[in-house]
């Protein structure tokens, strides 16, 4: 038999080195140290290094028991010096008040009341009387008068608070007053309501309206009737005009312009009469 070839050692295959592919989330050279690059209370703070070496750690990741706190400076303060500011003394306690009455506590507590705003001006009053009026007028020498009688009217006028029910009408005054003829003539006297206030500082204007009586003539038979008016009735209306300015509070000086008729109402002779000139006033 032919002899038998001897045996040769078998060799195994080549091996070549393979070599492992780091993972895609960090592509990064394997560093062992970058747990210190990392915040201790990361999850990550031990897994990055094990992730980048994909055949693991032969022991897990030890665990983390706490979070780093970095050590306190041991460099000394600096000592700061507080300045402390003295304390006044406290004041003498106040002596003690009498007690007030109660009645004297709850006046001075409670607050006068607002005026109210009112047409009329001033609340003072004597007897009910709030204004007197003294006036001379020239006698028959308005618009209508012809001029037949003569003299001067004296007048005095008295006017009193405008009582609380007559609000509802612009609270007037009432008002009552005479008129004399210092030659003999017509003379007057009325009653009625004025009504006025202030339109500007210490101007005013007043109105009245009212009923007078006379002693003149009323239809008269004398062959000269021209001498004396022909009132027609003994009651006539009067009606008044007064503008004047009101000054130290209390005086007034005013222009009046006052008319008598009956408005052919009350008669049917109706010759009338107007008297105008200054007053003067004075307010309680």
């Amino acid at each position: 038999m032919p002899a038998q070839p001897a045996a040769q050692p078998r060799t195994p295959p080549a091996v070549s080195a393979v070599p492992r592919i780091a993972h895609p989330v960090d592509s990064q050279p394997l560093n062992l140290q970058a747990t210190s690059q990392v915040p201790l209370w990361s999850p990550d703070a031990y897994r990055r290094p094990y992730d980048q070496y994909l055949g693991g750690w032969s022991a897990p990741p030890p665990q983390l028991d706490s979070i780093y706190v970095p050590p306190a400076s041991t460099a000394p303060l600096p000592q700061v010096q507080v300045a402390v500011a003295p304390v006044p003394p406290a004041p003498p306690a106040a002596a003690p008040q009498a007690e007030q009455p109660r009645a004297q506590l709850a006046q001075s507590s409670v607050a006068p009341p607002a005026p109210e705003p009112r047409l009329r001006y001033g609340e003072g009053s004597v007897l009910g009387v709030s204004e007197l009026r003294f006036g001379v007028l020239a006698h028959n020498k308005g618009a209508i008068s012809d001029h037949t009688e003569h003299g001067v009217q004296v007048n005095i006028e008295a006017r009193f608070r405008s009582p609380d029910f007559m609000r509802i009408i612009l609270e007037p005054r009432p008002t009552l007053g005479i008129s004399a003829n210092t030659a003999g003539d017509t003379s007057f006297a009325y009653a009625g309501l004025t009504w006025g206030g202030f339109v500007w500082g210490g101007l005013f204007v007043e109105g009245f309206f009212g009923m007078a009586v006379h002693d003149g003539e009323l239809n008269s038979r004398d062959p000269a009737p021209h001498e004396r008016r022909q009132m027609g009735s003994r009651a006539v209306f009067r009606e008044a005009i007064e503008v004047g300015y009101r000054f130290l509070e209390n005086h007034s000086i005013s222009f009046m312009l006052d008319h008598y008729s009956n408005a052919g109402w009350l008669a049917e002779r109706n010759q009338g009469n107007d008297d105008l000139g200054l007053r003067y006033g004075y307010k309680f």
